[in-house]
């Protein structure tokens, strides 16, 4: 019988204290998970590592999924179509690819936001910089996805109001961008673990692909996790109201400028999931190499 490990959900109350230990736990993790820190080429030293094992052992499409060369490319002629009657396999890596872009846009603000290393003063300064570095391998994942399926990418540089808005938001003070973090991070959550089902269902004829796609996606989850779970132990009682209060309206507009996701994922559920999550419904083989607070495990 599958033993299945229940978790609290994340909105759970969490003392000061506990909150302050979970930075502490999650710093050890992210020096035994990442490794030395690659300030210069924006990396760390594990992630290097599997980034090069993956170029040893590539997996790529069996036949090319679109003419189109790039992911830019791909999503020109998906705005041309009728989205829930185009191919499911490029709506799903264009959903993905569209999200990645806006991640890119943010980490990109953030980098120039906060502290380098040799400026950082105290431990979440530390941990925000591995945070950084952690999403900009996970840019290098998802353009091996697309690899994958045959597609280059050049991540876009967003429009001029996207670029301010990011910008301004990375310095907002704490008690007004801890909130909005906390929730874009949750948000992220539901957009993975929506997808990563999609994927085994849309790419069905081709295994091999699942299985490489999965395990990249799989990846950034495993970061992803803690990710959330950093951002929750910034807030208080109060800050998590917020961030759940404004929850829904944020997974519904980020998402509405997404139209391929009509196609293939359902956004109420992606609301309703949020606002449940408490780690029980991911998948075991990332929960068991993800942290989780220890406020969070039962």
């Amino acid at each position: 019988m599958i033993q299945i490990t229940r978790y609290k959900g994340i909105f759970v109350p969490a003392s000061r204290s506990d909150r302050t230990r979970a930075f502490e736990d999650y710093w050890a993790y992210l020096l035994t998970r990442d490794g030395a820190l690659q300030e210069e080429v924006q990396s760390l030293e594990y992630k290097t590592h599997y980034y090069q094992s993956l170029q040893a052992r590539p997996v790529r499409a069996q036949q090319p999924l679109t003419p189109a060369q790039t992911m830019a490319e791909l999503s020109d002629l998906l705005a041309t179509q009728h989205s829930p009657q185009a191919d499911r396999r490029l709506l799903a890596l264009t959903a993905i690819y569209k999200f990645a872009s806006h991640e890119a846009a943010g980490i990109r603000a953030a980098w120039t936001a906060t502290p380098s290393w040799e400026r950082c003063r105290n431990l979440t300064d530390r941990i925000t910089r591995y945070h950084l570095c952690e999403e900009f391998c996970h840019l290098r994942l998802f353009a091996e996805m697309f690899n994958v399926c045959r597609l280059r990418v050049d991540w876009p540089s967003l429009s001029w109001p996207a670029r301010t808005a990011y910008g301004a938001f990375a310095r907002f003070p704490g008690w007004c961008l801890d909130p909005v973090a906390f929730g874009s991070e949750v948000m992220g959550m539901m957009f993975y673990r929506h997808i990563w089902r999609a994927l085994e269902e849309v790419f069905a004829p081709e295994p091999e692909v699942v299985r490489r796609l999965r395990e990249l996606l799989g990846e950034i989850m495993v970061d992803e996790l803690g990710h959330i779970g950093e951002r929750r132990s910034f807030l208080g009682n109060t800050g998590v109201k917020v961030a759940r209060k404004v929850l829904p309206v944020m997974i519904r507009r980020f998402f509405a400028d997404i139209p391929e996701i009509e196609g293939i994922l359902d956004v109420n559920r992606m609301v309703q999931d949020a606002l449940t999550f408490d780690y029980s419904g991911i998948d075991s083989t990332i929960t068991e190499r993800a942290w989780i607070p220890a406020y969070c495990q039962v």
